[in-house]
């Protein structure tokens, strides 16, 4: 574990909590779209196709993202999602290969997080926003009843992954946490498919970057300072990989002067108390940066960055509140990240 001095680059203030650097002119395109809850943004280059054919191939990734969004919405009745918590009670369910490798995915990282990283929280994340609103803390009894609905050993895959099981009659699954990084990184794969070496998609800072900006250099990506956020705390340099961030300092909510974060521990059903500002992921795909982010959230800096540090190509800068001071603490390998 390392703790870093603290980072600023004040003339990198830019609009969203992860922002991007370096663009193209001729031969490129750069397009957004609403998708997942969120504005979903795809810049592309390519010297050997017209701007036309380009724009063509953007708008076939952004048709890749919409349907993962129409397996995966919990509120759509043709989802698998929406299928899976209306019947996978009484009934194995058979879901798509998208479907089934999000599941999968989620399981392995519940796995290694012990649990801080959880596809079954939703209930507990419904309690807290009624309490957010109501201005009042749930009650313990509350809590420890709505937290027996909660944990992913409650549901289960066969046959090659294909079919779902849940094993208890209160469990419901919501993909949010991990399919908007699985939507980035199948129209990342589908523009490589089609042959374009330099892309960036952006779905609401969950990143991906496809080879070098249009200056043959690796793509700048900023990092919020999250006490300040006109301020970028520190400057990616990445290439073929990934980025997401997860932070409580967009979505809070306060009860008796004391502001509680939105992110829930689906172990304790509390939200997280361990003075973690924001954790932000690098690593070769999105969808395990997005779900990484969360999991070191709630694992807190020493057994976060233990769990980073435990695992391949996977590195993590996390920020925490020390007093009236903010630190910024990093794996091993974070600063070989940072764009000198």
């Amino acid at each position: 574990m390392k703790v870093l001095s603290r980072l600023i680059f004040a003339s990198l203030i830019c609009p969203l909590s992860i922002s991007l650097c370096g663009c193209a002119q001729d031969q490129s395109t750069k397009t957004t779209r609403l998708l997942m809850g969120t504005f979903v943004s795809i810049e592309a280059f390519d010297p050997d196709l017209s701007k036309k054919d380009l724009a063509d191939k953007v708008e076939m990734a952004f048709g890749e993202m919409a349907h993962i969004e129409s397996l995966m919405s919990p509120v759509r009745s043709e989802s698998d999602v929406y299928r899976i918590n209306r019947s996978a009670r009484t009934r194995r369910i058979p879901v798509e290969p998208y479907t089934a490798e999000v599941l999968k995915k989620a399981l392995e990282i519940y796995s290694v997080s012990d649990g801080a990283f959880d596809v079954t929280i939703g209930p507990m994340v419904d309690l807290w926003k009624t309490s957010g609103k109501r201005g009042r803390l749930a009650k313990s009894s509350v809590i420890e009843k709505s937290l027996k609905g909660v944990g992913s050993d409650g549901f289960m895959l066969e046959q090659d992954d294909s079919i779902v099981l849940l094993r208890r009659r209160d469990l419901e699954i919501d993909l949010g946490g991990l399919a908007k990084g699985f939507a980035v990184d199948k129209a990342a794969g589908f523009l490589k498919e089609e042959g374009i070496k330099s892309a960036l998609i952006d779905a609401g800072g969950d990143i991906r970057c496809i080879g070098k900006n249009k200056k043959g250099e690796p793509w700048s990506v900023g990092v919020r300072d999250p006490q300040d956020r006109t301020q970028v705390l520190a400057v990616l340099s990445l290439q073929d990989e990934s980025v997401a961030t997860s932070g409580d300092y967009e979505r809070y909510f306060t009860i008796d002067g004391k502001v509680y974060s939105h992110i829930i521990d689906p172990r304790s059903g509390r939200p997280v108390d361990n003075n973690v500002k924001s954790s932000t992921i690098v690593a070769k795909d999105c969808m395990t940066a997005d779900g990484l982010a969360t999991a070191t959230f709630v694992l807190g800096p020493e057994k976060g960055i233990k769990l980073i540090e435990s695992m391949d190509g996977v590195e993590c800068l996390m920020v925490v509140e020390d007093g009236d001071e903010m630190r910024s603490i990093c794996s091993s390998g974070f600063a070989s990240k940072l764009n000198r």
